[in-house]
């Protein structure tokens, strides 16, 4: 879902989850500020603003996140795109995550 931040008309994306699931705990723990995990450059993880929980079901919880990219615009331009997406995939299955 798409959404506007009103302070400064940012895009955001906002993504459902299943509360307490795997996800949820990672995605949060790569955008905790006290594990400065936002600063590495191998963290090629989408920062998370916020989460909150469904207010008529504890079972799901919301991520806000800054939207990067539409979807319709997925397709690379030039190869170092294509490199880079590669690259940052290998990084991601050879890095060990400790949770």
């Amino acid at each position: 879902m798409h959404a506007t931040r009103t302070f400064d008309g940012e895009q955001m994306c906002i993504k459902r989850v299943v509360t307490g699931s795997s996800e949820a705990r990672i995605v949060r723990m790569l955008s905790s500020v006290p594990m400065m995990f936002r600063g590495d450059p191998a963290n090629h993880a989408v920062p998370v603003f916020t989460a909150f929980e469904d207010e008529e079901n504890v079972y799901i919880t919301y991520l806000v996140m800054p939207l990067l990219r539409h979807i319709d615009g997925s397709t690379f331009k030039v190869v170092g795109d294509a490199v880079d997406f590669v690259d940052q995939l290998l990084d991601a299955h050879l890095l060990p995550v400790k949770c």
